[in-house]
């Protein structure tokens, strides 16, 4: 037997068409079949996710929040647009000593920068893979901070 249903996340409808078949033989002697204490539940999309195929964070299709992406079935910050996951919201300016991380979405401190922007640099706010030069400025990479300083003495 075959047991599927028809279902959208967002019904415009209150109900849900369910489907039932069966692979009996129509003309055997006995080909009765039936269905007996049936259970249907209806699980509503995550509250992180406008429209969804399953109930968990990560079965989103679209997300609920429009600062954020879905990436591999979960709603994230939109990068593209310049947007880190700074505590539970989306933003474009990371707080004072945060650096945005395009390896994981979110605004982090230097020394959890990812591999292989290991530096945070203050001119971009951004986690580099080499600190810049920015116009006259010079930056050079301080291996114990993990950020990108411009007095050379302070490598030491």
């Amino acid at each position: 037997m075959t047991l599927y249903a028809e279902y959208k996340y967002q019904p415009t409808t209150n109900f849900v068409k369910l489907y039932v078949s069966s692979n009996a033989d129509l003309f055997a002697a006995y080909p009765n079949w039936g269905i007996k204490d049936m259970v249907v539940s209806v699980l509503t999309c995550h509250s992180a996710c406008l429209t969804c195929k399953g109930p968990l964070s990560t079965d989103c299709l679209t997300c609920t929040d429009t600062t954020r992406v879905v990436v591999n079935s979960t709603c994230t910050c939109n990068t593209a647009a310049n947007y880190y996951e700074q505590g539970t919201i989306c933003t474009l300016t990371c707080n004072g000593g945060f650096y945005r991380d395009s390896a994981t979405a979110k605004c982090v401190i230097p020394t959890s920068c990812t591999a292989p922007k290991r530096f945070a640099d203050p001119s971009s706010g951004n986690c580099v893979q080499n600190c810049p030069s920015v116009s006259t400025t010079y930056y050079y990479a301080h291996n114990a901070s993990k950020t990108c300083v411009t007095n050379c003495g302070a490598l030491g």
